[in-house]
C-alpha cells in the first residue's frame, strides 16, 4: 500500500512537471495515474474489509474465551460440590 501509494505519487509529480512545462501529459502516464489510483483505492477496501473481519474475529474469540472460562468454572464448582470434592 504505501509503496503503491508512493509510486503514484512519483507519477502524479512527472505529471505536474509536464504541466508546468506547458507539456501536454501522455496517453501512457495518464494511464498508468489512472490505474494506480485505481489499484490504490481497491488496496485500501480492501485493508478495510480486513480490518472489520479481525475485529469480528476478535470479538468472537473473545466471547469463546468467556464461555470457556465460564464452562471450567461451573465444571470446578461441580467437582468441589461434590462429597468428597
Amino acid at each position: 500500500l504505501v509503496n503503491l501509494h508512493k509510486s503514484l505519487i512519483s507519477l502524479l509529480r512527472q505529471a505536474n512537471e509536464l504541466e508546468l512545462q506547458s507539456k501536454p501529459v501522455g496517453k501512457v502516464l495518464r494511464e498508468k495515474i489512472r490505474n494506480q489510483h485505481a489499484e490504490l483505492q481497491a488496496l485500501r477496501a480492501l485493508k478495510q474489509r480486513q480490518e472489520v473481519e479481525r475485529q469480528a474475529r476478535d470479538a468472537e474469540f473473545k466471547q469463546a474465551l468467556s464461555r470457556y472460562r465460564a464452562l471450567k468454572g461451573q465444571a470446578a464448582a461441580d467437582v468441589a460440590a461434590r462429597p468428597g470434592g
